[in-house]
């Protein structure tokens, strides 16, 4: 009997051994976790495979996690709030008007968390206005990161223009009513447009105390209300 009770705490010391080492390698080496990030993206980010495993790469050697990204595209800034709410989405890349637009209240809502920026090796690599952009903080908070910029043009048809307009006040020339496209989701540039239109100075292209006139506002509105319908984007 006590041959048989010294072999059973052998056996109960060799599990827990086993069970302890397990563990101190499943959480060093040995055993890696397995992740899926689900990321929401406008369509021309995050395209390159290379780009999407050097990242992949680097959380194996930091974290020795196996990492899977699940990437969907989106065209406009309509399935964020939707994807969000219902848990459907771990990452985000929208438009820099969204998080405070009052139609999705991301950051209201609690939908988004803040960012802790010591967490992001490159952050200081961010241009300095944009680290301070208020469409990126609420009450103290960073709740994202600008990724990217990009110009906002007046582009046309070459077979429709002998001369190359000059001028953002073509847009509101009457014969090109309903024949141009303005941008939906970074409608703030629609008041850069009404400015520049207007002979505003580049500083005060974002200053709405200056700009909330009615003379603006009416330039502005007739500007959203000559654009076609059914090509916004």
């Amino acid at each position: 009997m006590k041959i048989l009770k010294n072999q059973m705490l052998s056996m109960l010391s060799c599990v827990f051994v086993f069970v302890f080492l397990f563990f101190i390698f499943c959480g060093n080496v040995f055993c890696s976790e397995k992740e899926t990030l689900r990321m929401l993206v406008w369509e021309p980010y995050l395209a390159s495979q290379s780009i999407q495993q050097s990242f992949i790469k680097r959380v194996k050697e930091e974290f020795n996690v196996d990492l899977k990204l699940d990437v969907k595209y989106v065209t406009s800034d309509d399935p964020f709030f939707p994807a969000l709410r219902d848990d459907e989405t771990d990452v985000i890349i929208l438009s820099h008007p969204s998080p405070k637009d009052k139609r999705f209240q991301l950051i209201k809502l609690n939908l988004v968390l803040p960012l802790d920026t010591k967490t992001l090796s490159n952050y200081s690599n961010v241009l300095l206005d944009l680290q301070q952009a208020d469409y990126c903080r609420e009450n103290g908070h960073i709740y994202c990161v600008p990724t990217a910029r990009g110009p906002y043009a007046l582009v046309y048809n070459t077979q429709l223009f002998k001369e190359t307009p000059n001028t953002w006040n073509i847009l509101w020339d009457p014969k090109f009513k309903k024949k141009y496209t303005l941008g939906r989701d970074q409608y703030e540039q629609n008041v850069y447009i009404t400015a520049l239109a207007m002979g505003y100075p580049v500083e005060d292209m974002s200053n709405y105390k200056k700009l909330n006139t009615p003379k603006f506002q009416d330039k502005l509105s007739q500007l959203a209300i000559n654009g076609h319908p059914s090509l916004s984007s």
